[in-house]
């Protein structure tokens, strides 16, 4: 018995209908093997669903954007390092207390310019700097961009960072892009799809699912915001052990999203659209309705919820391959895998609890490009 179990448990009096769809078991349809078998069948054909059309969105777009900005191979080449990078270290003064900062002690000043001489202009360029501990251990990557980069200009670099390590190397690298937009265009059109078609393929238990959070409105809202709760503990334990590896730096998965944020209204409405809205649905249905069920009757719930975790941080790092980062992914996996387990796998409320997780990253995002944050 815990704390949760009052918020998240059906009332007692509806545990023994266990033909009532709206006071399911926790294996919904242990008492129908026909229903079992059905769901079984939409889950995997959800699954066969996923794989194609990210598969096909992503070698569509890619292609098309290869098309539209084939030039920029050449760009790099162009760029000249007109004042060469250099890095000075120094003590971070805390202004409250006048002192070193505990935490971060280290202050590295960096400057550099760099030219564009192509004849177009490069609508990513960015520069990507790694630091170095005395050891030689890499501290944590940063990445310095700038937008629609004109030929002829000059982008200087003069930037602060703080650090819990001392920085004794850096090794940097440039790198052009297409527009963060394009990124998000087909980001959201790959989403987009998938959700339409889950909710086409599985409307059956989308609805039996609204059917029951409605039913127990109070109830699922409760467990959405306790979830929430218990979300935002996981990552105060993932950054505890990370603390602890010494890993200081941003995942590169969290900086590829930073790096989609600009000022437009255009574009914060397109993120929140695809990254509170419909990402979500499209990862709670993957990988809690299909994965955790296909896992959970050839085990239990528990195996099911490590497993489904473990995979769902896995792939938010598999193909930048900072593993180490995986660690907060794969503790919030583990917590949606629990709600969706303790709420009936209801998926409403662990798309909910997913929601607020983003929104509350999305939000910081945009205090942080208005000045408000950060």
């Amino acid at each position: 018995m815990n704390e949760f179990d009052d918020i998240f448990d059906p009332k007692p009096e509806d545990k023994d209908d266990l033909f009532n769809t709206d006071n399911r078991s926790k294996d919904r349809f242990a008492n129908d093997l026909y229903r079992q078998s059905d769901e079984d069948k939409r889950n995997a054909f959800l699954f066969l669903i996923y794989i194609f059309v990210s598969l096909i969105i992503t070698f569509v777009g890619g292609f098309m954007m290869n098309s539209q900005y084939a030039y920029l191979k050449d760009a790099i080449e162009n760029v000249e390092e007109t004042t060469l990078l250099e890095f000075t270290v120094e003590d971070n003064i805390n202004q409250d207390t006048n002192e070193i900062d505990i935490t971060y002690p280290y202050l590295t000043n960096i400057t550099s310019e760099f030219t564009n001489n192509y004849d177009k202009e490069i609508p990513v360029f960015s520069v990507v700097v790694t630091f170095y501990d005395i050891t030689n251990e890499r501290i944590g990557t940063r990445v310095f961009t700038k937008e629609n980069f004109l030929p002829g200009e000059t982008f200087s670099l003069d930037e602060q960072i703080v650090s819990s390590h001392e920085p004794i190397d850096i090794e940097y690298s440039i790198e052009v892009d297409a527009p963060s937009m394009v990124y998000t265009l087909i980001s959201l059109a790959q989403v987009t799809t998938l959700a339409l078609l889950f909710f086409v393929v599985d409307k059956i238990s989308f609805k039996r699912d609204w059917e029951d959070f409605k039913a127990k409105r109070k109830e699922r809202v409760s467990n959405i915001f306790t979830g929430f709760l218990i979300v935002y503990a996981s990552l105060i334990v993932a950054n505890i052990i990370l603390m602890t590896l010494g890993t200081t730096e941003t995942s590169q998965n969290e900086m590829l999203i930073q790096s989609m944020f600009s000022d437009s209204p255009l574009n914060l409405f397109l993120l929140f659209m695809l990254l509170c809205v419909l990402t979500p649905i499209v990862e709670e249905v993957i990988f809690r309705k299909v994965l955790y069920n296909f896992i959970e009757p050839r085990s239990n719930h528990i195996v099911a919820i490590i497993l489904s975790g473990a995979i769902f941080g896995l792939m938010h790092v598999i193909s930048f391959g900072d593993f180490v980062q995986a660690i907060p992914y794969v503790l919030m996996g583990l917590a949606f895998g629990f709600i969706y387990w303790k709420s009936n796998k209801n998926i409403y409320v662990v798309i909910g609890v997913h929601f607020l997780n983003n929104f509350l990253s999305w939000l910081l995002y945009v205090l942080a490009i208005y000045g408000i944050y950060g």
